[in-house]
């Protein structure tokens, strides 16, 4: 019997321990979905920050270049505005007071690269600097770069930009007083601004006679103004690059004219705000994350040893149920119940021989005193069946 009560007791620990686990499984599932969850989303989180920050610093980085744009013109209507200045210009053109006047303040107190005037025919008629010592065909060379900035301040063509500010009109219909392009000079990019001194003559047209010049500037995109723009927008290592790869954590920003064509190549670190709260919020998801994981093998912990409890328990008092307290042998209640089981099993086995044994059956005499008894009995039975009972008292 006590191998059947060995098998019936494993069966209600498996079940009890498959109970237990129903009840556990589930919450850890849960507690990992949810740990899951929170992960993902911080992860969605920061890559949609990255994107909206380096969407933010492409705009701003336009932004500052149609400023520098409108800067440019700022300053140069500071030159050209005074009444002097553009009777100068218009009536008595004298390329030294132009020299001194216009190019020496706007390249000497404002940095600009080129300062040019095209005379109403559009022909360059003054450069600083001047390069016909170095290229004969020099004025010919510049005003096939500068047509187009031209035409538009001449109402030729319709001022489109690209990344800059709409050119300025004077009113519905009316055409600018200057113009402003992003465009390659001198295979540079560079910001090119056009301005007439005046508007209360017919300065569209080309004619020598009606017509009036228009002061051109060339300001190149260079290491100066991008340290300047980096320093203003908190864009560290702002820089042109020649190629499109970019190393890591770099973000590359393609510069393109009014045509769709790439003037330059910049490059910067993007600050990534993303992988800033990424790197606050994991130490906090990790830490969360080894609770989690810590709780689960107490509970796990616990639960084992909650059942090996149990079953010692169930154990003993299994052994104290079926065993004589006193010598520790099976009781007769343990023989009755194994017996027929095990007589059944042991039915079709081979026929033993039967065998005679002796035992002393201690009895108490009237004198009150212990005598041994010899008894002999005789039966057929396996010897893996038999169990020698415990000596009872008569």
């Amino acid at each position: 019997m006590s191998l059947t009560w060995s098998g019936a007791g494993a069966v209600r620990e498996i079940l009890r321990s498959h109970m237990r686990m129903s009840a556990v499984v589930p919450i850890g599932v849960i507690v990992a979905v949810a740990i899951v969850c929170v992960v993902v989303a911080v992860l969605s989180a920061a890559h949609r920050a990255d994107e909206v920050a380096l969407e933010t610093e492409r705009q701003l980085f336009a932004r500052a270049l149609a400023g520098k744009g409108q800067r440019l013109i700022r300053e140069i209507e500071s030159v050209i505005a005074t009444e002097y200045a553009k009777r100068r210009i218009l009536e008595d053109f004298d390329p030294e007071w132009a020299r001194a006047s216009v190019s020496s303040r706007l390249q000497s107190i404002y940095d600009h690269d080129f300062v040019l005037i095209a005379d109403p025919a559009d022909r360059i008629i003054y450069s600083s600097p001047d390069r016909r010592s170095l290229d004969p065909a020099w004025p010919l060379s510049v005003h096939s770069q500068l047509q187009g900035v031209l035409d538009i301040v001449r109402g030729r063509a319709k001022p489109e930009t690209a990344g800059l500010a709409p050119n300025r009109h004077t009113a519905t219909g009316s055409r600018p007083p200057h113009a402003v392009e992003l465009q390659s000079f001198l295979g540079l990019a560079a910001i090119v601004v056009a301005a007439v001194p005046v508007l209360d003559r017919n300065w569209a047209s080309s004619d020598p006679e009606t017509g009036v010049p228009v002061i051109l500037s060339v300001k190149f995109i260079d290491r100066t103004m991008l340290a300047d723009i980096g320093s203003k927008l908190q864009l560290p290592n702002l820089r042109m690059v020649e190629s499109t790869a970019g190393d890591g954590g770099n973000y590359l920003f393609s510069l393109t004219d009014k045509h769709g064509d790439v003037l330059a190549q910049f490059a910067w670190t993007s600050t990534r705000p993303g992988a800033e709260i990424v790197h606050r919020v994991l130490p906090f998801i990790g830490i969360a994350l080894g609770g989690f994981v810590l709780l689960g093998a107490l509970i796990f912990g616990y639960t084992r040893s909650t059942a090996a409890t149990i079953a010692a328990a169930e154990k003993r008092l299994r052994h104290l149920a079926l065993h004589d307290p006193l010598c520790g042998l099976p009781t007769a209640f343990s023989l009755r119940s194994g017996w027929r089981p095990r007589s059944k099993k042991l039915g079709k086995a081979s026929r033993a021989p039967p065998y005679s044994t002796s035992t002393s059956i201690i009895s108490r005499t009237s004198t009150t005193r212990w005598a041994i008894q010899p008894v002999t009995t005789s039966f057929a039975v396996s010897p893996s069946a038999w169990r020698v009972p415990c000596a009872t008292r008569i």
